[in-house]
């Protein structure tokens, strides 16, 4: 057995579900409200977490490096420093004597240019 309803039935259960169909439009409505006010606050506070895990990664990196770089420039300085005292080829003058002996060789060489008089 069917049963028929009446048009004023439909109409009646067409409303029903019209009135479900704008409250539950309406609970949306809210919830994608609600979602855009939190949504910012939630994007910025991931990208400031990322932001500040880079930086610190960033800064580890940096020291590394930065102490690397340090150590290198010691190294050279200490090489520059061998060569100037005379110690990195035994026997061979350092640069400080090489002067002193330039020094030595320019007041001989005036000496000589001048005759032999005393300067």
């Amino acid at each position: 057995m069917s049963k028929s309803l009446e048009p004023e039935q439909l109409l009646a259960a067409l409303d029903e579900r019209m009135r479900e169909a704008r409250g539950l439009l309406g609970d949306l409505q809210r919830a994608v409200k609600q979602v855009r006010a939190v949504a910012p606050q939630l994007v910025e506070s991931s990208i400031n977490e990322a932001v500040a895990q880079g930086l610190e990664e960033l800064g580890v990196v940096m020291k590394a490096q930065m102490e690397k770089c340090v150590n290198h420039v010691s190294r050279e300085f200490d090489k520059i420093e061998q060569v100037f005292l005379g110690t990195v080829k035994p026997g061979k003058p350092s640069i400080r004597e090489l002067a002193a002996m330039n020094e030595t060789y320019e007041r001989l060489k005036a000496w000589v240019e001048s005759g032999g008089e005393n300067t």
